[in-house]
């Protein structure tokens, strides 16, 4: 069973998912190695929380388009 979305749509999904899940574990392991500058990315920006960083690592796995065109 094919997913109904345009193999161009996938290919970005798949992509924001992966630059979403390295950003997310990037500021994971700046909370873990006391970096501010892996938590925050900007100097003038705020540093990730690790509730939302982990939150958004499990929502990429959730919503990834392989898991839902996988027949069930």
């Amino acid at each position: 069973m094919q997913s109904p979305a345009p193999p161009v749509l996938l290919r970005f999904a798949r992509w924001s998912y992966l630059v979403t899940t390295v950003v997310s574990g990037a500021a994971l392991a700046g909370w873990a190695l006391q970096s501010r500058h892996l938590a925050s990315f900007l100097p003038s920006s705020i540093p990730m929380a690790p509730s939302t960083a982990v939150s958004f690592m499990l929502l990429v796995g959730a919503l990834h388009p392989d898991l839902l065109s996988r027949p069930s």
